[in-house]
């Protein structure tokens, strides 16, 4: 594939006997036909378009998050597209059972944006989830600066997140919860962006909450690849 520029017939789109023109965020390029083959995949390739299959679906339901949080992490690829490159590499694992996420490594931001200390979840006597962060305000961070947080359910296939939850000098939310899920496996991610531009900070994994059971070993690491009422709330249900 080539980006071209400056073209004395502009861009081109659409087939021309094997070139295809094309453009992705406005930048013109041009690349070959593809051809189909008849070769069966190897069991690398099989293995390389299941882990890409799987990092892809599962995004979906933190596509808005991702898409803010990588935003800046290339200036040539999507928020999505980013996410998608870092954590196929870093955060995704293989056990016995197919492909899965090691959620102490995985990321939902990227970037400068100071976080922050002390970050730590639990479950209130009312059953509410309460994340509480340090109000400490580091150089080049605001008290104005915006908390974001996902927590996923993962034996349920369940996701809950806000980009808008809280400021940075709140020091603390407390998010309630319907009650199929309080006894459920939590595992909890926070990150900052600011107010006044599309900074954002690194996510940060705050833990795991209602863990009753031994987490499964893995037998391989790939290298493929606001609080508001309980109506409000933001649930995604994960494909299959």
């Amino acid at each position: 594939m080539a980006r071209y520029t400056n073209s004395h017939f502009g861009e081109v789109k659409g087939k021309v006997g094997n070139l295809v023109g094309s453009s992705w965020r406005g930048i013109p390029y041009v690349k070959s036909k593809g051809k189909k083959t008849w070769k069966k995949p190897s069991e690398e390739l099989k293995s390389t378009r299941s882990s890409f299959k799987f990092i892809n679906e599962w995004l979906i339901p933190v596509h808005s998050m991702v898409m803010i949080g990588f935003k800046n992490y290339h200036p040539q690829k999507s928020g999505r597209n980013s996410a998608h490159s870092y954590n196929s590499t870093r955060a995704l694992i293989e056990t016995e059972k197919g492909f899965d996420i090691d959620y102490s490594k995985f990321l939902f931001s990227y970037g400068n944006l100071p976080g922050c200390k002390g970050a730590s979840a639990r479950i209130t006597e009312d059953s509410k989830v309460e994340i509480s962060w340090s109000t400490e305000t580091p150089k080049n961070a605001r008290k104005s600066d915006i908390m974001m947080y996902i927590v996923f359910f993962p034996d349920g296939n369940l996701v809950l997140c806000d980009e808008d939850a809280a400021s940075r000098k709140e020091g603390k939310i407390e998010m309630p919860l319907i009650p199929s899920h309080r006894s459920e496996r939590m595992e909890i991610h926070i990150a900052f962006k600011s107010a006044l531009s599309d900074e954002v900070s690194m996510s940060k994994y705050v833990g795991s909450l209602n863990v009753k059971e031994v987490v499964p070993e893995v037998v391989e690491t790939s290298n493929l690849c606001k609080p508001a009422a309980l109506p409000d709330l933001f649930f995604s249900k994960r494909p299959k």
